[in-house]
Protein backbone atom coordinates (compact mmCIF):
# COMPACT_ATOMS: atom_id res chain seq x y z
CA UNK A 1 0.00 0.00 0.00
CA UNK A 2 1.36 3.40 -0.97
CA UNK A 3 2.19 5.51 2.05
CA UNK A 4 -0.43 8.20 2.82
CA UNK A 5 -2.73 6.97 0.02
CA UNK A 6 -6.33 7.08 1.21
CA UNK A 7 -8.24 3.85 0.75
CA UNK A 8 -10.75 3.49 3.59
CA UNK A 9 -12.99 0.53 4.27
CA UNK A 10 -16.41 0.71 5.94
CA UNK A 11 -16.69 -2.32 8.23
CA UNK A 12 -20.13 -3.36 9.52
CA UNK A 13 -20.07 -5.95 12.34
CA UNK A 14 -23.09 -8.28 12.16
CA UNK A 15 -23.86 -11.17 14.52
CA UNK A 16 -27.26 -12.39 13.30
CA UNK A 17 -28.87 -13.25 9.95
CA UNK A 18 -31.52 -10.49 10.02
CA UNK A 19 -31.61 -6.90 11.25
CA UNK A 20 -34.24 -5.31 13.45
CA UNK A 21 -36.46 -2.52 12.12
CA UNK A 22 -34.30 0.19 13.71
CA UNK A 23 -31.07 -1.46 12.57
CA UNK A 24 -32.49 -1.57 9.05
CA UNK A 25 -32.93 2.22 9.15
CA UNK A 26 -29.25 2.59 10.07
CA UNK A 27 -27.96 0.05 7.58
CA UNK A 28 -30.03 1.39 4.70
CA UNK A 29 -28.60 4.85 5.36
CA UNK A 30 -25.08 3.40 5.54
CA UNK A 31 -25.52 1.67 2.19
CA UNK A 32 -26.87 4.82 0.54
CA UNK A 33 -24.20 7.18 1.85
CA UNK A 34 -21.32 4.79 1.18
CA UNK A 35 -22.61 3.28 -2.09
CA UNK A 36 -19.36 4.20 -3.84
CA UNK A 37 -17.11 2.97 -1.02
CA UNK A 38 -15.73 -0.43 -0.15
CA UNK A 39 -18.05 -1.94 2.45
CA UNK A 40 -17.37 -5.22 4.25
CA UNK A 41 -19.59 -7.13 6.63
CA UNK A 42 -17.79 -8.74 9.56
CA UNK A 43 -19.81 -11.77 10.58
CA UNK A 44 -19.69 -15.32 11.93
CA UNK A 45 -19.06 -17.83 9.17
CA UNK A 46 -22.18 -19.84 10.08
CA UNK A 47 -24.87 -17.23 9.26
CA UNK A 48 -26.44 -16.14 5.99
CA UNK A 49 -26.10 -12.51 4.91
CA UNK A 50 -28.82 -12.66 2.25
CA UNK A 51 -31.03 -10.23 4.18
CA UNK A 52 -28.30 -7.57 4.08
CA UNK A 53 -27.96 -7.48 0.29
CA UNK A 54 -30.78 -4.93 0.15
CA UNK A 55 -28.50 -2.50 2.00
CA UNK A 56 -25.11 -3.55 0.60
CA UNK A 57 -25.57 -5.24 -2.80
CA UNK A 58 -21.84 -5.37 -3.53
CA UNK A 59 -20.42 -5.86 -0.03
CA UNK A 60 -17.38 -7.94 0.79
CA UNK A 61 -17.53 -10.49 3.59
CA UNK A 62 -15.02 -10.90 6.38
CA UNK A 63 -15.89 -14.19 8.06
CA UNK A 64 -14.79 -15.17 11.55
CA UNK A 65 -15.31 -18.06 13.92
CA UNK A 66 -18.77 -17.77 15.58
CA UNK A 67 -17.09 -17.60 19.00
CA UNK A 68 -16.01 -14.02 18.37
CA UNK A 69 -19.61 -12.86 17.97
CA UNK A 70 -21.11 -15.10 20.65
CA UNK A 71 -21.07 -12.43 23.38
CA UNK A 72 -20.24 -8.78 23.96
CA UNK A 73 -17.13 -9.85 25.83
CA UNK A 74 -15.81 -12.01 22.99
CA UNK A 75 -16.54 -9.25 20.45
CA UNK A 76 -14.59 -6.76 22.55
CA UNK A 77 -11.71 -9.21 22.83
CA UNK A 78 -11.71 -9.60 19.04
CA UNK A 79 -11.46 -5.85 18.58
CA UNK A 80 -8.51 -5.69 20.98
CA UNK A 81 -6.69 -8.40 19.04
CA UNK A 82 -4.61 -8.29 15.84
CA UNK A 83 -6.92 -10.63 13.91
CA UNK A 84 -9.13 -8.02 12.26
CA UNK A 85 -6.74 -5.09 12.04
CA UNK A 86 -3.95 -7.06 10.37
CA UNK A 87 -6.31 -8.75 7.90
CA UNK A 88 -7.26 -5.49 6.19
CA UNK A 89 -4.33 -5.31 3.80
CA UNK A 90 -4.49 -2.61 1.15
CA UNK A 91 -6.64 -0.26 3.23
CA UNK A 92 -5.47 2.92 4.92
CA UNK A 93 -8.35 3.31 7.39
CA UNK A 94 -11.37 1.41 8.64
CA UNK A 95 -14.63 3.03 9.71
CA UNK A 96 -16.45 0.83 12.23
CA UNK A 97 -20.18 1.22 11.64
CA UNK A 98 -22.13 -0.98 14.05
CA UNK A 99 -25.79 -1.70 13.15
CA UNK A 100 -27.07 0.95 15.59
CA UNK A 101 -24.93 3.74 14.13
CA UNK A 102 -26.23 6.39 11.73
CA UNK A 103 -24.09 8.29 9.23
CA UNK A 104 -25.26 11.78 8.23
CA UNK A 105 -23.07 12.44 5.20
CA UNK A 106 -19.94 11.12 3.49
CA UNK A 107 -17.12 12.92 5.29
CA UNK A 108 -14.87 9.88 5.27
CA UNK A 109 -12.02 11.37 3.24
CA UNK A 110 -12.06 14.54 5.33
CA UNK A 111 -11.56 12.56 8.55
CA UNK A 112 -9.00 10.19 7.06
CA UNK A 113 -6.92 13.18 5.99
CA UNK A 114 -6.62 14.36 9.61
CA UNK A 115 -4.05 11.62 10.22
CA UNK A 116 -5.49 10.68 13.61
CA UNK A 117 -5.06 7.10 14.79
CA UNK A 118 -8.41 6.75 16.58
CA UNK A 119 -11.58 8.87 16.39
CA UNK A 120 -14.82 8.08 18.21
CA UNK A 121 -17.60 10.04 19.83
CA UNK A 122 -16.77 11.69 23.18
CA UNK A 123 -17.57 10.19 26.56
CA UNK A 124 -19.48 12.42 28.96
CA UNK A 125 -19.76 12.40 32.75
CA UNK A 126 -22.22 9.72 33.74
CA UNK A 127 -21.37 7.64 30.67
CA UNK A 128 -24.63 6.00 29.49
CA UNK A 129 -26.56 8.04 32.05
CA UNK A 130 -25.00 11.35 31.00
CA UNK A 131 -27.17 14.42 31.66
CA UNK A 132 -27.70 17.42 29.41
CA UNK A 133 -25.22 19.46 31.48
CA UNK A 134 -22.49 16.78 31.55
CA UNK A 135 -18.88 17.58 30.72
CA UNK A 136 -16.68 15.58 28.36
CA UNK A 137 -14.34 13.17 30.12
CA UNK A 138 -12.75 11.34 27.20
CA UNK A 139 -12.74 10.06 23.61
CA UNK A 140 -14.01 7.82 22.10
CA UNK A 141 -16.85 5.34 21.67
CA UNK A 142 -16.21 2.39 19.35
CA UNK A 143 -19.64 1.90 17.74
CA UNK A 144 -18.99 4.54 15.09
CA UNK A 145 -15.24 5.07 14.97
CA UNK A 146 -12.40 5.64 12.52
CA UNK A 147 -9.02 3.92 12.74
CA UNK A 148 -5.74 4.56 10.90
CA UNK A 149 -4.54 1.08 10.07
CA UNK A 150 -0.82 1.86 9.91
CA UNK A 151 -0.99 2.53 13.66
CA UNK A 152 -2.44 -0.94 14.32
CA UNK A 153 0.14 -2.57 12.05
CA UNK A 154 2.91 -0.86 13.98
CA UNK A 155 1.38 -1.57 17.39
CA UNK A 156 0.97 -5.29 16.79
CA UNK A 157 4.52 -5.60 15.46
CA UNK A 158 5.91 -4.66 18.91
CA UNK A 159 5.88 -6.47 22.28
CA UNK A 160 3.18 -4.01 23.39
CA UNK A 161 0.82 -5.73 20.97
CA UNK A 162 0.61 -8.73 23.28
CA UNK A 163 -1.01 -6.69 26.07
CA UNK A 164 -4.44 -7.09 24.46
CA UNK A 165 -4.59 -10.78 25.32
CA UNK A 166 -5.33 -10.36 29.01
CA UNK A 167 -7.58 -7.30 28.75
CA UNK A 168 -11.10 -7.98 30.07
CA UNK A 169 -12.86 -4.67 29.38
CA UNK A 170 -14.42 -2.94 26.39
CA UNK A 171 -12.25 -2.47 23.35
CA UNK A 172 -12.71 1.31 23.23
CA UNK A 173 -11.41 1.61 26.79
CA UNK A 174 -8.47 -0.56 25.81
CA UNK A 175 -7.46 1.58 22.83
CA UNK A 176 -8.14 4.98 24.39
CA UNK A 177 -7.18 4.47 28.03
CA UNK A 178 -4.88 1.44 28.28
CA UNK A 179 -2.77 1.57 25.11
CA UNK A 180 -1.61 5.21 25.68
CA UNK A 181 0.09 4.03 28.90
CA UNK A 182 2.49 1.93 26.85
CA UNK A 183 2.47 3.14 23.25
CA UNK A 184 2.01 6.42 21.41
CA UNK A 185 -1.45 6.69 19.86
CA UNK A 186 -2.90 9.89 18.41
CA UNK A 187 -6.49 10.03 19.69
CA UNK A 188 -8.82 12.77 18.50
CA UNK A 189 -9.28 15.84 20.71
CA UNK A 190 -12.57 16.59 22.42
CA UNK A 191 -13.33 19.26 19.82
CA UNK A 192 -12.65 16.92 16.92
CA UNK A 193 -14.61 14.07 18.48
CA UNK A 194 -17.70 16.27 18.86
CA UNK A 195 -17.62 17.04 15.14
CA UNK A 196 -17.05 13.39 14.32
CA UNK A 197 -19.86 11.67 16.24
CA UNK A 198 -22.25 11.74 19.19
CA UNK A 199 -23.66 9.04 21.43
CA UNK A 200 -25.05 9.76 24.93
CA UNK A 201 -26.65 13.17 25.73
CA UNK A 202 -26.96 14.36 22.11
CA UNK A 203 -28.43 17.72 23.17
CA UNK A 204 -25.30 18.39 25.20
CA UNK A 205 -23.10 17.28 22.29
CA UNK A 206 -24.91 19.71 19.99
CA UNK A 207 -24.37 22.52 22.48
CA UNK A 208 -20.69 21.72 23.03
CA UNK A 209 -20.04 21.43 19.30
CA UNK A 210 -21.38 24.92 18.61
CA UNK A 211 -24.44 23.50 16.85
CA UNK A 212 -22.33 21.71 14.24
CA UNK A 213 -23.75 18.60 12.58
CA UNK A 214 -21.52 15.55 13.16
CA UNK A 215 -20.36 12.94 10.66
CA UNK A 216 -22.32 10.23 12.44
CA UNK A 217 -24.18 9.01 15.52
CA UNK A 218 -23.96 5.87 17.61
CA UNK A 219 -26.97 4.29 19.34
CA UNK A 220 -29.16 7.07 17.91
CA UNK A 221 -32.36 5.29 18.99
CA UNK A 222 -31.14 4.77 22.57
CA UNK A 223 -30.36 8.31 23.68
CA UNK A 224 -33.15 10.91 23.33
CA UNK A 225 -34.56 9.43 20.15
CA UNK A 226 -37.18 12.16 19.74
CA UNK A 227 -34.50 14.85 19.81
CA UNK A 228 -32.38 12.96 17.27
CA UNK A 229 -35.30 12.47 14.87
CA UNK A 230 -36.18 16.17 15.14
CA UNK A 231 -32.52 17.19 14.69
CA UNK A 232 -32.15 15.04 11.59
CA UNK A 233 -35.39 16.37 10.11
CA UNK A 234 -34.23 19.96 10.66
CA UNK A 235 -31.10 19.06 8.68
CA UNK A 236 -33.05 17.55 5.79
CA UNK A 237 -32.63 13.89 6.78
CA UNK A 238 -35.70 11.67 6.98
CA UNK A 239 -35.41 8.18 8.47
CA UNK A 240 -36.34 5.51 5.91
CA UNK A 241 -38.01 2.38 7.19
Amino acid sequence: MAKNRLNPLVLVPIHKSESTELESISLRRCGEIFKNRDVAILSPDNISLDAYRQFFPTHKRLSIDPFWMSSIRSYNKLMCSPFIWLSLEGYSHVLIHEPDAFVLSDELDLWCNKNIDYIGSPWLEGWHQAKDDANIIGVGNFGFSLHRLDFYREFFSTPHGNRWFNYQGNCDLFWCLEVPKYFKINIASFEEALKFAWEAAPKRCLELSGNAMPFGLHAWNRYDQNFIISFLKENGITLKM
